[in-house]
Parts: structure tokens; sequence; C-alpha cells
């Protein structure tokens, strides 16, 4: 976060009001939102959009003067292709790989790409260049590390960098990086679903899909989260009564 706030640029870093580049300040929002586990979530997906989507989106937004309805839709973009990315890639990815860290990078450029207005040449091979970055190992969950937060900053400067490079300089990337022969799906799935991508594409709005967390923690920790409120209101216990226990 420091590191960020010392460069100057027209993109603001949240948590602290100061503008940095777009790069930095995507990084920096990407990383910080994703810290007290308050992250909106798909469950088919097994995703978190919103920590990939918005800080790309909006430093972009903020460096090239876009609208208030640029932005939306430009997230709208994002979610539509992290969820469909994270179905194609299955529940075999999730299990060794954080699924919003690697296929942030394509919701990112999609995104970025969407403010950018690139053609389809060129948001294909956004694609390809964000999708060859992907990464996000849960290895780190073992040594209760730090390593989660980097993950979304990555995936989130990496896929507006990726975005830029194709927008201004025509930087070329994999024009099959989902289901290529050393693709996405090769390297890192057993279980990918090509139809996932386009299921109902046009009808169906993964976004609506998406949903809250109610406690501060990994949602998969909530089902226990709900069980002790119970236990706590039908015992009538007081917060005290159990430190003193």
């Amino acid at each position: 976060m420091a590191f960020a706030s010392t460069h100057a640029g027209p993109s603001e870093v949240l948590i602290s009001r100061k503008t940095s580049s777009p790069f930095l300040a995507a990084m920096a929002n990407a990383a910080a939102s994703h810290v007290a586990e308050q992250d909106d979530v798909h469950n088919g997906s097994v995703f978190h959009p919103a920590t990939v989507v918005f800080p790309p989106a909006l430093s972009c937004a903020q460096a090239i003067g876009a609208s208030g309805e640029d932005l939306l839709v430009a997230a709208v973009a994002g979610y539509e292709v992290d969820i469909r990315v994270g179905k194609f890639l299955g529940r075999s990815h999730y299990k060794v790989f954080h699924t919003t860290g690697t296929a942030g990078t394509l919701a990112a450029a999609a995104a970025v790409g969407r403010l950018l207005k690139l053609n389809p040449e060129q948001m294909l091979n956004a694609f390809g260049s964000a999708g060859t970055q992907s990464a996000g190992l849960w290895e780190f969950l073992r040594d209760a590390a730090d390593s989660k937060q980097l993950h979304t900053a990555h995936a989130a400067s990496t896929g507006l960098m990726s975005a830029l490079s194709c927008k201004h300089s025509g930087f070329t990337g994999a024009q099959h990086i989902l289901e290529g022969k050393q693709g996405l799906a090769a390297g890192m799935t057993s279980d990918s679903d090509p139809s996932k991508l386009v299921d109902r594409l046009g009808a169906r709005w993964a976004l609506a899909e998406t949903s809250f967390k109610y406690y501060a923690s990994c949602r998969h920790t909530h089902p226990a989260a709900d069980a002790l409120l119970q236990v706590i209101l039908a015992n009538q216990l007081l917060h005290r009564a159990i430190l003193q226990k």
C-alpha cells in the first residue's frame, strides 16, 4: 500500500485517498478489499467477483474520465467473465488454485477492456495475456500466511495491464488461452466444461446470482457460525459468560 502511494497519478488509492498510477491503484485497492473477508461471492464458481473487478475498473475509469454508467457496464462485463470462467474451470481447479486469483485476471481484463472499448480482436488478445498470468495457490493456508491479498492484487493489476497493452501497443496474447492444448484448462483443472462459458449467454446474468456475506469470514464457515448463533440465542448466552468459561 505504501509503495502505491509513493507514485503520483490519476487514480485513487481508496484507503488513503492519495492518487497513484492506474496499475498501482488497482493493485492496492484489490489487496485492501480482500482483507476483511466481506467479499461478495458466487457459489457456483466459488468466486469473489468485486475484489478483482471494481479496483481495476475504477482506476481505469478515473484515468480516462469515464462516466459512472461506463463504469457500471464495465463491472457487469467483468462479473460475467469471471463467473463463467470460474464455472468453466470447475471444482478440481479450486482444490489447488484460488479461483478469484486465477480467473480474476480475465475478469479484470474484461472490465478494463470494456472501458477502453477494445474491439473483439483486442479483447481476445487481452484475455490471452491476462490468462497466461493467472496465479494463486491455496498452499498459503497451511502456514496462515498473508499471501491471499497478493492474489487479488495481482489479478486486478495484471488484467488491467493486459487490456491497456492491447489498446495502446497492439500487444498480442494466446488465442486459445482457456481451452488450448497448453492453456488454463490443460494445466489447472481436470473437469473443465466449455459449455459453462456460454450458458444462456445474453439471457442469463450471472451477476444476479452473487450474494453477500453475513459474517466477515470464509463463506465455508458460515454454517458453523449460524449454528453457534442459534445456540447462543436458544440458551440466552452472553459473551461475558462464554469468556468466563
